[in-house]
């Protein structure tokens, strides 16, 4: 589970720093962009813990699953916004965070469910005891 928080800790704040990369033209200083983007892949991580995502005992449908992802991307970006206003560099990620917000999600979904999971399925298989 460490692994896979870590995974997806590093993938929303790569999400963030690609983006900015991109719209702004690597035309800002990094260092000033990076306390912003921390703050959203953490946020993001956490109520993403908060809601039960990571919950391996209780199998979620994919209905409840996608409902309880959107709803803490929701909550992460609205509070991530917040923020931002406070930490260097929040007004450039406040300018993209509409694309942070896309490229953290599609990221997500990638690496939970094509590398993670599988990976997860042929560590950990289910063993059952037929007597």
């Amino acid at each position: 589970m460490l692994l896979q928080l870590s995974v997806e800790l590093g993938c929303l704040f790569l999400a963030g720093i690609v983006a900015v990369f991109f719209l702004e033209r690597i035309s800002f200083s990094t260092s000033r962009a990076l306390a912003p983007q921390l703050a959203f892949a953490v946020l993001i991580v956490a109520l993403n813990i908060g809601f039960g995502i990571y919950r391996r005992i209780e199998k979620l449908s994919s209905g409840a699953y996608l409902i309880r992802l959107f709803l803490s991307f929701s909550i992460g970006t609205l509070l991530a916004y917040w923020i931002a206003e406070a930490l260097p560099g929040g007004e450039v990620f406040k300018a993209n965070l509409g694309v942070i917000v896309l490229l953290g999600v599609g990221g997500l979904l990638l690496v939970r469910h094509g590398i993670v999971l599988p990976l997860l399925r042929t560590l950990h298989p289910h063993r059952v005891l037929v007597l």
